[in-house]
């Protein structure tokens, strides 16, 4: 769907840096720091479905975006033999939203947010905004059926939702609240090279973190309504999903054979730590194996090299860094490679 009134996004900021160089070089590196306001911010603003489009790009509101990145490098070791040089890279964003369509129509002197978009005035972009459940994840069991302490739209095996205002109903207007933020809270990798004689060792750790309220997203069953079928367990390895059952009514998650009226969601953080590349290798040189001379080779290289050896993360899923649970996401590719690399 066109808009003729479509223009150019604008940002404005201020950037701050530092390079540092200490001890002869031994550590060096750099800092620095960001603030940018942006305006007219390109973005598909939802519409019925009336129309035709589901959506219509538009020029909305100020953002404003702020962070640092950091870059460390240090020589641990140096030696004759031996030297071990490591890189440690770190970074930290934030952002709020100041303005977005710069309409009050509830006529309370605040500009009104965009819940459809799931856009707020004075939070972050990548909000969680739903029904709170009580604790981590109670739920409704068969003796609150018995005991008719069930409320209407929910069942045994579901979650618990809070009534934000206390009015003894649920609706989407006043009982859904934000619960937390998709975005990461900050990033941050470490590297190695590791060089003995001719043996060369290099490893790369990388990891996102949320903190307290960051990198969340929900691994648990979604009830696709097209299909009849939960779309976040079609492949979840055997026996692996811990959801409700009368036999097990202390799971994390809500029953699997039907959905209630108000959709109460487990929220997880997808933190994690991988052991991303690590590479070994051995250098071979013609000016120290006449057979290489002989075979006119100048240099060679054997090695052996990994990706994605490890992740140390408590998501319940196949891969944190997705945000998917065991739907159509993968789990992340573990690969083992060798090589022999020469020069003429």
């Amino acid at each position: 769907l066109s808009n003729q009134e479509l223009k150019w996004e604008t940002t404005t900021g201020l950037n701050l840096g530092m390079d540092f160089n200490l001890f002869g070089s031994r550590i060096h590196g750099s800092f620095e720091y960001y603030n940018n306001n942006t305006r007219d911010i390109l973005y598909p603003i939802q519409i019925p479905q009336m129309t035709g489009f589901s959506s219509v790009n538009t020029n909305i509101g100020k953002v404003h975006n702020h962070g640092i990145e950091a870059i460390i490098n240090g020589g641990i070791v140096r030696s004759t033999n031996l030297n071990w040089d490591m890189r440690f890279n770190f970074s930290r964003d934030r952002n709020e939203i100041v303005s977005i369509l710069g309409i009050d129509n509830t006529g309370d002197g605040r500009e009104d947010d965009l819940v459809a978009n799931r856009l707020f005035i004075g939070q972050p972009q990548g909000v969680i905004y739903g029904y709170e459940i009580y604790g981590e994840g109670e739920m409704w069991q068969l003796a609150d059926q018995e005991a008719g302490n069930i409320p209407v739209g929910f069942f045994p095996g579901t979650y618990k939702v809070v009534d934000q205002n206390g009015d003894g109903e649920f609706s989407a207007d006043d009982d859904r609240v934000i619960l937390g933020y998709t975005a990461p809270s900050y990033r941050f990798g470490i590297s190695n090279t590791i060089n003995y004689n001719n043996f060369s060792l290099y490893f790369f750790i990388n990891s996102i973190q949320g903190g307290r309220d960051y990198y969340k997203a929900n691994a648990g069953p979604i009830w696709d309504w097209n299909n009849h079928s939960f779309i976040s367990i079609r492949n979840a390895p055997a026996g692996s999903w811990d959801y409700w059952t009368p036999a097990n009514p202390n799971a994390k998650f809500r029953r699997l054979d039907i959905s209630p009226s108000y959709e109460g969601r487990v929220y997880d953080q997808r933190n994690f730590i991988r052991l991303q590349d690590v590479t070994l290798s051995y250098a071979l040189s013609s000016s120290r194996h006449q057979m290489l001379r002989n075979a006119g080779i100048e240099r060679a290289r054997i090695f052996l090299s990994g990706k994605n050896l490890m992740t140390i993360t408590k998501w319940e899923g196949w891969d944190p860094e997705t945000g998917r649970g065991y739907d159509v996401a993968l789990p992340v590719m573990v690969s083992l490679s060798m090589g022999f690399n020469v020069e003429f």
